[in-house]
Formats: C-alpha cells, sequence, structure tokens
C-alpha cells in the first residue's frame, strides 16, 4: 500500500486501520510510518483544517502519546514535537479534541518545551520498517521516505537499577515532605517519570503508589488538588499496571466525592470515568462496591458507575457481578429505607439505588428476584421494594 499511494492517500489508512490495530507489532509500524509521512507533508500541511487530515493527525497523536507500548509512545512525542512549530497547534487542539484529552496533550507539549525529544533507544535492524522492507519509484510516495529515516540509528541508553531506585527514593521523600511545596515537587517530579518512563512507574508502582496517593488526600488543598490533576493525566499511561494498586487507588480517589470544593469533586468523577474507560470491569467491581458500602451516602455517585460496570460486563462474567452487586441492592435497600437524601451531596440515593437495580433487571430479568431473595437477610419488606421498583421501570 505504502509503495503505491501518496502520502495524503496512506496517512487516514494508517490511522485507521493500524494505530486502532490490537497487535503492537501493528501499532508500532503504524506509528512508524505515521511519522515518517507526517514530517515529510509538514506541520503547515497537517494543521491546515483540510477535512480528514487534522482531524486524524490530532486524534492520531493522542493515541500514540496514550499507547501502551513505549515505542508507540515515542512517535506519538516525535509527531507532537512537530506540530508544536505551528502557532495554530492550541486553536486547533481545541477545535478537533475533548478538553480532557487537551489537558493530555498539554501536559505533553509542557514536557517536551522542558526536555525537548529524547531520543529512544530500540534496534532499527529490527524492526518492521528496516531500509530492506521496502523500495519505491514513484516520486512522492510514502515508501520513498523510509530509506531516509531507517538508516538513522538511534543512540542506546540504558539506566542502572541502582540509580532508579535512588530517583524513587528522592521522589519519595518529597511526596512525604512536611512543606506542602515541597510536596508539589515531588509530585511534579512523579508527572515527569510517567511521562518519560512508564517502564520505571509499572515495574515499582506499589512502592511509588504508596507515597503518592496520600496526596490525593493531602490536607493542602493545592496540593490536593494537584495530585488529582496528576492521575487524571497519567492513567492512561500507566493504567496497565494499576490493577495492583487499584483498592487503595479507588480508596484515596473516592473520599473527594464529599468535598466542599466544586474543581474538586468535578475532577474526582472524571477520574473515575477515566477508570472505567481504561480498566476492566472486573478490575473495578470490588473496589467501587466496597467504596459504596462502606458510606453509601458519601459514595452515592459510584453508583452509577457500578450499574456502568454491570452493563459492560455481566454478559461476560454474570457470577462475578451477582457476587458483588446483589449484596450492595441489599445494602442499598437498607439505606433508602431511612432517607432519600444523600446528606452533603447532589446524588440521590434512592434514584441511583433504582437505577442500578434497573440496570440489573435489564441484564438478569426474572432471575434477579430468585438470586436475590437467596440472599442472607433478605425479608418480605426487601423484596417487595425490589419488586416495586421493577413494576415501575
Amino acid at each position: 500500500m505504502v509503495e503505491n499511494i501518496t502520502c495524503t492517500k496512506a496517512l487516514p489508512i494508517l490511522i485507521t486501520k493500524g494505530l486502532k490495530h490490537r497487535s503492537v507489532g501493528i501499532r508500532k509500524t503504524a506509528s512508524y510510518y505515521i511519522t515518517v509521512i507526517a514530517k515529510k507533508i509538514g506541520h503547515r500541511r497537517l494543521l491546515s483544517g483540510v477535512k480528514d487530515l487534522t482531524d486524524k493527525i490530532l486524534q492520531a497523536t493522542l493515541d500514540c502519546l496514550t499507547d501502551p507500548s513505549n515505542e508507540v509512545r515515542y512517535h506519538g512525542k516525535e509527531i507532537l514535537f512537530l506540530l508544536m512549530e505551528n502557532p495554530s497547534l492550541e486553536q486547533q487542539l481545541e477545535k478537533y479534541l475533548p478538553s480532557e484529552s487537551i489537558n493530555t496533550m498539554k501536559s505533553q507539549i509542557e514536557n517536551l518545551n522542558k526536555k525537548g525529544l529524547v531520543e529512544m533507544s530500540y534496534d532499527i535492524s529490527s524492526a518492521p520498517h528496516s531500509a530492506k522492507s521496502l523500495s519505491s519509484s514513484r516520486t512522492g510516495s510514502a515508501a520513498s521516505l523510509v530509506n531516509v529515516h531507517a538508516s538513522a540509528k538511534r543512540p542506546i541508553s540504558y539506566k542502572n537499577i541502582e540509580m532508579v531506585q535512588e530517583e524513587i527514593k528522592e521522589m519519595n521523600k518529597l511526596l512525604s515532605a512536611n512543606d506542602w511545596r515541597v510536596r508539589q515537587k515531588g509530585l511534579e517530579n512523579f508527572k515527569e517519570l510517567c511521562d518519560s518512563n512508564p517502564n520505571i512507574i509499572a515495574t515499582n508502582i506499589t512502592q511509588i503508589f504508596d507515597n503518592f496517593l496520600p496526596r490525593l488526600q493531602d490536607a493542602n488543598s493545592k496540593v490536593n488538588l494537584l495530585a488529582l490533576k496528576i492521575l487524571l493525566d497519567v492513567i492512561p499511561i500507566i493504567y496497565p499496571s494499576m490493577g495492583q494498586v487499584i483498592n487503595l487507588t479507588v480508596n484515596y480517589v473516592s473520599t473527594n466525592l464529599s468535598s466542599k470544593n466544586l474543581e474538586i469533586h468535578n475532577i474526582t468523577i472524571k477520574i473515575l470515568d477515566l477508570l472505567i474507560h481504561y480498566l476492566e470491569p472486573s478490575i473495578l467491581l470490588r473496589p467501587f462496591t466496597n467504596q459504596v458500602t462502606s458510606n453509601a451516602r458519601k459514595c452515592s455517585e459510584i453508583i452509577p458507575k457500578i450499574a456502568e460496570l454491570v452493563e459492560k460486563e455481566y454478559k461476560l462474567k454474570p457470577k462475578q457481578m451477582e457476587m458483588y452487586i446483589l449484596p450492595l441492592v441489599l445494602h442499598l435497600i437498607n439505606c433508602v429505607s431511612s432517607s432519600a437524601t444523600v446528606q452533603g451531596g447532589s446524588c440521590n440515593l434512592r434514584r441511583a439505588t433504582t437505577h442500578l437495580i434497573c440496570i440489573l433487571n435489564q441484564q438478569m430479568g426474572h432471575t434477579l428476584m430468585d438470586k436475590f431473595s437467596q440472599l442472607v437477610g433478605v425479608t418480605t419488606r426487601h423484596q417487595q421494594y425490589l419488586q416495586d421498583v421493577i413494576n415501575i421501570t
């Protein structure tokens, strides 16, 4: 394909077919060629507002930057570094990307402004885009670009394990410092490490999060807010390794739902939504239900999130869903019997409970009442409440 079509035709195909592929090898190859073609087309035309060009290259850059593969993320930084030469970049970001994605891009731009584009190490001879793999006699084709770029070897860099551990130790000291300004510096270091070397975070995530997570409940509102913003930014980068710390993460994040600071509250909701977007429902089910069970009134806004998990996962893992959700429904029915209003919150507990039961009924049908009735502690009053909700919905 690349040998026989022009750059502008190859680019959208590589983005839609290659960058969205499940295979990391295909995504690596696609991201490489997208980078090569983007450099050939140039930032002026890429950000000129042309249909199926500007919107696609910005989304492709975002997809690369948030990909689990370090190599794909590096190619995303290469593309972004190119686009940063254009003064209209910020305007085009606001036009074509949602606000959450813009924050991710701006964070990467800030990092590139500070550090520049640090070369990444990989063996070019083993890559699928080796100079031997393609040749083209067609002037202006995408394939004709490969020989120039494939011949440029990147320097290999290594980090000593002891140096890495020392860096983590120093960052953890900053995160736990008495001075709130020093803790802010620790958060900034954490963010930089996530951006520049997420593999270090993945390998040491338990040790690092033991010191990072308390900042999500920091007594200083500035530190608290910054920690939440940073977590929102780095989830797309480090989510593959977050399963190890998800219980504590949800616990620390959820406490901010009762915050009177509107910005803190809104970012907390966005973090929960982002976790649902990136992590498997089966990973989130237990920590989400635990939060509601421990304090249904303060965490009632998590109930619609649990309903969302049920919609996504019930058909795939019905037994696991029932094991957590049915006892939760019993607990919620007990809670709403005394009061319908959530104190200190914007969500109605009764409405949230009704919504969850409605979703469960859609997934389980008549088996919902049968299995609910088998739970220990269920009375005729509980059964009647459940039946009334089912009848209404």
